[in-house]
């Protein structure tokens, strides 16, 4: 298991470094810019990385299925909370949703622009209600091994926001989207 990590982190250093992932999808959401990119799909294994604010999460082939079913049980979740709120017109909440996601890596560069690479991180998202609007957010810090710290904000506003990055989150998709770009190679 240790080498499998270790080979997934220098795999993610490669990448980031040579810019070898391909645009999935992209969206807006609160006024934040988002990314869905993924390596190419080699043996049936590839990386799909969300782009927040100058982090990458990076989650595995293997585990995009239980990333992608974690995500709709807090949209779901998120439509109820939701419906909750306004009709008890709350305006200010905080409240953890009561699902994890799978582990992730997490890569960022630094100021003096070196990589950083956290692994094995989890992320319990959480609702907000910030003056009468609703989001799905998750806020944390998130530390490497080198001691380098950063702040993962990633955001989802409202149903269409999921709906959009969970059509992104398919392997099958993935897999068309490369099979098409190596016709045209």
């Amino acid at each position: 298991m240790k080498k499998l990590c270790t080979a997934l982190i220098l795999c993610l250093v490669s990448i980031m470094a040579q810019g070898q992932l391909e645009l999935i999808g992209a969206y807006s959401s609160c006024g934040h810019q988002f990314q869905i990119l993924a390596t190419d799909p080699q043996n049936g294994n590839f990386i799909v990385m969300i782009t927040t604010n100058g982090a990458q999460l990076a989650i595995e082939s293997e585990d995009l299925a239980h990333f992608k079913d974690t995500l709709l049980l807090v949209r779901d979740k998120y439509v109820e909370w939701k419906r909750t709120a306004e009709e008890n017109n709350i305006l200010e909440t905080k409240k953890e949703f009561p699902y994890t996601f799978p582990k992730m890596l997490v890569g960022w560069w630094t100021k003096s622009e070196e990589l950083e690479v956290a692994e094995d991180i989890y992320f319990t998202p959480k609702f907000y209600v910030h003056e009468g609007k609703c989001s799905m957010a998750i806020n944390k810090d998130v530390t490497s091994p080198k001691n380098e710290t950063k702040r993962i904000v990633w955001l989802l506003c409202s149903v269409e926001e999921f709906d959009k990055i969970l059509s992104y989150l398919d392997a099958e998709t993935i897999n068309r989207l490369y099979q098409a770009k190596n016709l045209l190679k």
